[in-house]
C-alpha cells in the first residue's frame, strides 16, 4: 500500500521514503508514537501495583506516572496521557493476559476487586516499547 500510493519506493532493494511520503509518514509516526507511549505509561504504572485495587485506581496511577514521565522527557507526546489511550492500553493488557481484574474474595475475605499483574509479561512489554520508542 505504501508503494502503491507513492509514499515509499524501492531503490536498489532499499525502501526509501518519497518527498510526498515524508510528511504523511511523519504524521503517522506521531500518531503511533502517542499510542505506544500511552501503553508504555500504563505498563510502567503496573510496576509494583500490589496496592492497586481496581481499574479506577490504576487510571489514577497511570496518569500520575505519565505526568512524571512527561516532565522527565521520557514521554514526548502529552496526548499519550489521555484517558482514552490509557483505557485502550488497559483493555489490551487484559486481552493479552498482562493483567487480570478479579472480584473473587481475597485472603482477607473481602470481595474487593483486585488487579493481578503478570510481571514477566509486563516487563517484556515495557522492554519492547522502550526499545521501539528509543527511550
Amino acid at each position: 500500500w505504501f508503494q502503491e500510493t507513492g509514499l515509499v519506493y524501492n531503490a536498489d532493494q532499499v525502501i526509501r521514503i518519497s518527498r510526498r511520503g515524508h510528511e504523511t509518514l511523519t504524521l503517522l509516526r506521531g500518531l503511533v508514537a502517542s499510542l505506544m507511549e500511552g501503553y508504555l505509561v500504563t505498563a510502567r504504572a503496573l510496576a509494583r501495583a500490589e496496592s492497586v485495587t481496581d481499574e479506577a485506581d490504576l487510571m489514577k496511577r497511570a496518569t500520575s506516572v505519565g505526568r512524571r514521565m512527561y516532565r522527565d522527557g521520557l514521554v514526548s507526546h502529552r496526548e499519550s496521557l489521555a484517558q482514552p489511550i490509557i483505557e485502550g492500553a488497559l483493555r489490551y493488557l487484559k486481552t493479552t493476559g498482562v493483567i487480570q481484574v478479579s472480584t473473587a474474595p481475597s485472603a482477607d475475605d473481602s470481595s474487593t476487586p483486585r488487579v493481578n499483574v503478570n510481571e514477566p509479561l509486563r516487563r517484556a512489554l515495557e522492554h519492547d516499547l522502550t526499545w521501539m520508542l528509543g527511550v
